[in-house]
This record gives structure tokens, sequence and C-alpha cells, in this order.
């Protein structure tokens, strides 16, 4: 299976809610990540 991300600016605090918000409601389809990960 081919993982998939969200990648966002963790920096800012509504990107940081919605993207929590996306990955609870994703049921595991999609993972979130800093653009900023070192992995990204």
């Amino acid at each position: 299976m081919t993982e998939r991300y969200l990648l966002f600016d963790a920096e800012c605090s509504t990107c940081a809610h919605l993207a929590s918000e996306i990955e609870k409601i994703s049921d595991g389809r999609l993972t979130v990540r800093n653009l900023r990960d070192a992995k990204m």
C-alpha cells in the first residue's frame, strides 16, 4: 500500500489544527507531516 502524506506548515497554528483534524477523519489513509520534517 502506498503511503500518503498531507504536508503542512507547522508554524501556522490554523494549518496545524486543520492537518490534525484531517488526519483523524482520514481513518489512517493520510499521515500529516511538517513541511520542514527532514524525512519529507
